[in-house]
């Protein structure tokens, strides 16, 4: 039960400093990270070296992908690690899907609260022409409103945590 606490704690700082200054300090995500992997490694209720590193791989590799593309920022990959490596293979998966869903309602509160929900719509309509169609330029942002996805990320793994563990 601690290394849930002690995920909580690391996802709350990362949530507050992504909202406040928009970055996930690496001070927070490579310590986290590490952490996880030996807390798995050493502890005997914990899953193991390999689970946990298979994680730490998972949850990064995949977000990388949306690093590639601008959708999210460096320090959202790193956060997205430290998850894999607290979580293990098991369940980052289901992080990750929490994690997008989470972001996806969080993008359409912002939107609506900015008075820009079809302006939005209409970027999301257009990214996802421009995948299917060659020389439409698709926009990251175009609407002008972001989300700090630390803060999806939190809400999806608490919630997956829950729902799985307590």
């Amino acid at each position: 039960m601690i290394h849930w606490l002690v995920l909580g704690g690391v996802l709350l700082a990362a949530a507050v400093t992504d909202i406040r200054y928009g970055k996930v300090y690496n001070s927070l995500t490579y310590p986290a990270a590490i952490a996880g992997v030996l807390y798995h490694a050493l502890s005997p209720v914990g899953l193991g070296l390999t689970a946990a590193a298979a994680g730490a791989a998972a949850g990064g590799g995949v977000l990388f992908l949306f690093y590639v593309y601008r959708i999210v920022n460096g320090g959202d990959v790193k956060l997205m690690a430290a998850v894999g490596a607290w979580c293990g293979t098991p369940m980052i998966w289901d992080c990750l899907v929490a994690a997008c869903f989470a972001g996806a309602a969080l993008s359409v509160l912002r939107l609506v609260a900015s008075g820009r929900f079809l302006v939005g719509l209409r970027a999301i309509g257009l990214s996802m022409a421009s995948a299917f169609v060659p020389g439409l330029k698709a926009h990251v942002h175009p609407s002008g409103v972001s989300v700090p996805f630390a803060v999806a990320i939190s809400i999806g793994t608490a919630s997956v945590i829950a729902m799985r563990v307590l």
